[in-house]
């Protein structure tokens, strides 16, 4: 069953760390629709996005007794960890297309 194959995937992807409310619904003879919600791996998705930022411990350590400078550090970094999480959202939503053209809309939540 397709189905099972993309949750299997999904589940083996590193930034997944569990799939809640799966359902696949055949729309016509070529058409179906997916929806899941998924619970991200926090720490996983963190570090990727920490890795992307090499200066960020440098610019920490020497804004560390600035808090206006070291808040909008943080406030930045925290920034790109949202907007890669739609960035995942993309990809898992391609991954599962390409693995089953049938299905014609993905419809993902972060749990």
């Amino acid at each position: 069953m397709k189905r099972q194959m993309i949750v299997s995937a999904l589940l083996q992807d590193p930034m997944v760390q569990s799939l809640h409310h799966v359902k696949a619904i055949q729309l016509g003879a070529n058409a179906i629709s997916f929806k899941a919600e998924i619970e991200f791996d926090g720490p996983v998705v963190a570090k990727k996005y920490f890795d992307m930022q090499p200066d960020l411990v440098a610019q920490v350590q020497k804004n560390h007794n600035d808090p206006a400078a070291l808040e909008k550090i943080l406030i930045d970094y925290a920034s790109t960890v949202v907007e890669g999480l739609g960035d995942e959202v993309d990809r898992i939503e391609k991954m599962i297309k390409q693995k089953d053209p049938d299905i014609k809309f993905v419809d993902l939540e972060s749990n």
